[in-house]
């Protein structure tokens, strides 16, 4: 029965341990808790945030997490009696030990930094990776996560992956083709009402009449320069598209269709 006996006499120590062990859950949870609230509320209300400080945001927030969890993970090992300073440098150990079979993940935290202090891409940044299009929602040390531009869905990307990404631009040309027997002038003017209208829409920051851009087979193509976020040009452009129908309606002016003349003796 000695060992019924001690395991009785035990009973506060580990109901003690139990007891600290269930609070450091609980402290853990509320600070993790805690500072997602904050890094979201940050990153909500504060849309005009330049881009890399709402990367470096995003970069913290992920130590941050990292380092609470790890603190409170060695704190419940002092807990349970374990040898936190040899459990370090077993870990260290194994670590050099196992550094062959992490490659990927050294090259993540290497590629993380690098893509961070030579500012390849910032968090709000519209991209295109492989062909697909998005919007960087959030950079770690080890992955890069994309909004997709066509369904809204998640993207996660491994960043020692990321070898070019391409940042678009919140320019796009859209080119009006109008007849050879408009003059010149009034297609400026028809033109110059379709930017002053597209102004008008959400979102636009800006747009210009840029002037002729081409002389084609059965038109003439003008430009104009439409800037916005690069994540709503397909929509924004669909709206400008439908503007200019309207403008060349009020105007009688047809857009011009391919047309093949011949010419036979």
């Amino acid at each position: 029965m000695p060992d019924a006996q001690a395991f009785i006499n035990n009973l506060p120590i580990v109901f003690e341990r139990l007891v600290f062990a269930a609070i450091l859950v609980a402290v853990t949870v509320f600070l993790l808790w805690f500072f997602g609230k904050i890094y979201r509320k940050y990153t909500r209300t504060e849309r005009g945030l330049i881009k890399e400080r709402r990367t470096w945001a995003s970069v913290l927030y992920s130590f941050i997490r990292f380092l609470i969890v790890l603190v409170a993970f060695l704190i419940l090992l002092n807990i349970f009696g374990v040898n936190i300073t040899g459990a370090i440098a077993g870990l260290g150990i194994a670590a050099a030990a196992a550094a062959l079979a992490v490659q990927d993940l050294l090259k993540d935290l290497i590629m993380g930094i690098t893509i961070i202090t030579d500012k390849f891409f910032a968090v709000g940044d519209v991209v295109e990776y492989n062909g697909i299009t998005g919007r960087i929602i959030s950079i770690t040390m080890r992955s890069t996560k994309m909004e997709i531009l066509s369904d809204q869905s998640t993207l996660t990307i491994q960043n020692h992956n990321i070898s070019e990404i391409k940042v678009l631009s919140h320019r796009t040309n859209i080119l009006v083709p109008l007849p050879y027997d408009l003059p010149a002038e009034e297609a400026e003017k028809i033109l110059q009402t379709i930017a002053e209208r597209s102004c008008t829409l959400d979102f636009v920051e800006d747009c210009s009449f840029m002037g002729t851009q081409s002389f084609d087979d059965s038109s003439v193509s003008y430009m104009l320069a439409l800037y916005c976020d690069p994540y709503i040009i397909p929509d924004t452009r669909r709206s400008i598209l439908r503007i200019i129908q309207e403008e060349l309606e009020k105007a009688h002016v047809e857009i011009p269709f391919r047309q093949l003349d011949i010419h036979s003796k």
